[in-house]
């Protein structure tokens, strides 16, 4: 899915809008119904792998600030598949306060 054609940036920003409402907040890190139980129940064995392997839709939140790639700590974004490899869609907030989706690679996320 390339962003630059614009059903595909409609499509991801309706993703995105969706997964906001579906968002499930865990009180605790670990233990019993916290979000470590929760993202393994839903990954399963592949929670323990990297992002690239993670299926296609799984939601993400990025863990530190990282400016270079214009992402803040708690942004959210899911997985998808490219053409050739899978990317992480996220909203992100240009400096003239309109939001707008980006792909980043995995790998590049913390």
């Amino acid at each position: 899915m390339l962003l630059d054609n614009p059903n595909a940036k409609n499509a991801a920003e309706n993703i995105l809008t969706c997964l906001e409402k579906l968002i499930v907040l865990c009180a605790r890190r670990y233990g019993y119904w916290s979000v470590d139980h929760i993202n393994k129940t839903l990954l399963g064995e592949g929670f323990d792998s990297e992002a690239n392997n993670w299926p296609e839709s799984t939601p993400v939140i990025c863990c530190s600030n990282q400016t270079n790639i214009n992402l803040s700590n708690g942004d959210i974004g899911i997985i998808i598949e490219g053409l050739h490899s899978k990317y992480m869609s996220f909203r992100i907030n240009s400096p003239g306060g309109s939001g707008n989706c980006q792909l980043i690679t995995p790998a590049r996320v913390k």
